[in-house]
């Protein structure tokens, strides 16, 4: 039997710092995502998103404009993407359908400038699925990682129990994310 603590054991092999569990109607219940593109639409059998989480080094961060940021982002996106896939198949091949969604859905940076929209926000489903709280730059800030955290959503067929959501909101709406 698949269990929430089964999925963050595998999640947490395949190199996850960070699991969270989000019911598909929680983004009608919300209403902040286009309905084009919450996972009902996106593939009506989703019943649970898993949402995967891996920290970004902080002196990377401050490195940046610089290769070595250039190197942890392509790193980042590349585990995430094959974290999620290894999630979708190891739930399907236990009888639930899942499918995964990269974690940069528009391919590359010239799609996004011309439609700001991604395919699908990580950034809410991970809101949804309680790890954190989305700050005034619309980044998510989570308690331990602050928002230097990058995600990647796994739909499932499996209904799961829903984490709960963050109540204390994370950002202070100090503005400092606009100076930077």
């Amino acid at each position: 039997m698949v269990t929430k603590e089964t999925i963050k054991d595998f999640a947490r092999s395949l190199g996850a710092s960070l699991a969270g569990f989000a019911p598909a109607y929680r983004w009608d219940e919300f209403n902040e995502v286009e309905r084009s593109y919450r996972p009902a639409a996106i593939w009506p059998q989703a019943k649970s998103v898993v949402v995967l989480g891996v920290p970004v080094l902080l002196p990377v961060v401050e490195s940046t404009p610089s290769i070595n940021y250039a190197e942890l982002y392509s790193t980042t996106n590349i585990l995430l993407d094959q974290m999620a896939y290894r999630l979708a198949l190891f739930l399907t091949e236990q009888g639930h359908g899942s499918i995964f969604l990269p974690r940069d859905a528009y391919g590359d940076i010239g799609v996004l400038v011309r439609k700001p929209l991604a395919a699908f926000s990580h950034v809410f489903a991970a809101k949804y699925a309680g790890l954190g709280t989305i700050g005034y730059s619309h980044v998510l800030l989570n308690a331990k990682y602050g928002p230097r955290v990058r995600y990647v959503s796994v739909f499932t067929s499996l209904e799961l129990e829903p984490d709960p959501l963050v109540e204390e909101e994370l950002c202070t709406k100090c503005r400092i994310c606009q100076k930077l």
